[in-house]
């Protein structure tokens, strides 16, 4: 019962906390190497059953445990290292910054990073929504900034380390932080982070 106190040290009180299973470890003890006859030869002579023990993680568990630790009103943000995509490229206008956003994409692929590049014919609204929905640690966009000084829209999608890490990344109104790059700061920049 939650508050009751310790029957060993008598001082610590039961806590309850939620928690989900990632791993277990099942004692089979000797249940089936009895059967199977699998022995070990002591140190006196005597054949002993081997004790055993088995180990298990939840591969699917540790995606469940990441979304339900990583995420907010406009859904999933993947930490860094379980993200299926850390960075989505998003050409503004399909036609007219798809080379460049394509450029981009391969020079991060080149990197070694896992990179996704939104070229559907669909209008930039319905692009951010999926982007953020989906969670990618970090948007690129390419558009207007990129026209008017070659600069790159680059969103952070996790809120914590967008308020503690960079601090080029700006809150702004009703959108993720942001921050303008030229191309070569933005590589530069993920190479140091």
């Amino acid at each position: 019962v939650k508050g009751s106190t310790c029957l060993n040290c008598k001082k610590g009180a039961f806590e309850e906390k939620r928690g989900t299973e990632l791993g277990h470890i099942f004692q089979l003890q000797q249940g089936y190497s009895k059967p199977m006859n699998a022995t070990f030869t002591a140190a006196d002579s005597t054949k002993i059953p081997f004790w055993m023990g088995c180990y298990g993680i939840g591969v699917s568990r540790i995606v469940q445990a990441a979304v339900e630790q990583h995420n907010d009103e406009r859904g999933i943000f993947w930490p860094w290292g379980l993200a299926p995509f850390q960075i989505v490229v998003i050409p503004v206008k399909t036609e007219k910054h798809l080379a460049d956003a394509e450029r981009i994409y391969n020079r991060l692929r080149k990197m070694g990073l896992r990179v996704l590049l939104d070229d559907r014919d669909a209008r930039i609204g319905e692009k951010l929504t999926d982007a953020e929905l989906l969670g990618w640690p970090i948007q690129v966009l390419i558009g207007r900034s990129w026209e008017s000084e070659s600069r790159l829209e680059v969103r952070e999608r996790n809120p914590e380390l967008a308020k503690s890490a960079i601090s080029r990344f700006q809150p702004k109104e009703g959108s993720l932080p942001t921050a303008l790059m030229s191309e070569d700061e933005f590589l530069a920049w993920l190479k140091e982070s």
